[in-house]
């Protein structure tokens, strides 16, 4: 009997350190990815464009905004020449988006929220897709069952000669305000002539 009890007390104390870890995960201060992405045949005036992404940053009860305003400081520092915001802004009501931005011409770039739309990218000939959804997992064990969900989990990826992904891990979280082996992320991408 006391066994069991101690036993218990164990899984619960190892539960609640697990979830007081992801919670200090998540609200922790956002992280820039800087990511080069090697693009045959970009025009030599885009090369060296900056990007910044932002994905599923899910305003609302969990996410405010003192948290809100930090992210927005972190991509003014990085002085991007385009600013681009991949899904799941808000939880709720979505209400105040900013004015899309229009790809340049030349060069095809697919702002997609769920990784899953790589296969129609794919098919339409585009070059670069911009996604997130993942969260790059968020936590244990939806690590795993994102991972087997998508095609693409987090970062760079090459899926055909033409096409490259680039997954964030987004910039808040969903659900319970817990991360464990994730970061939120603001994504600085830079495309590279090649």
């Amino acid at each position: 009997m006391l066994g069991s009890r101690v036993v218990a007390l164990g899984i619960c104390g190892a539960v609640s350190l697990y979830v007081a870890w992801g919670v200090a995960g998540a609200y922790r201060l956002t992280r820039v990815v800087e990511v080069d992405v090697p693009c045959a045949g970009l025009h030599p005036d885009l090369d060296g464009l900056r990007i910044v992404q932002l994905s599923d940053l899910h305003i609302g009860p969990g996410i405010r905004r003192a948290q809100v305003a930090r992210v927005a400081r972190a991509v003014q520092e990085l002085r991007p020449e385009l600013v681009v915001f991949t899904g799941d802004l808000a939880d709720g009501l979505p209400g105040d988006l900013g004015p899309e931005a229009a790809p340049p011409a030349d060069f095809k770039l697919l702002l997609a929220h769920q990784p899953l739309s790589v296969f129609a990218a794919e098919q339409a000939g585009y070059d670069l897709m911009l996604s997130g959804h993942t969260h790059g997992g968020q936590y244990h064990p939806y690590t795993w069952l994102a991972g087997k969900a998508n095609p693409y989990l987090k970062g760079l990826n090459r899926h055909s000669a033409r096409l490259q992904v680039y997954v964030s891990q987004g910039t808040g979280f969903w659900g319970p305000p817990i991360r464990v082996g994730t970061a939120p992320e603001i994504t600085l991408l830079s495309l590279r002539r090649r």
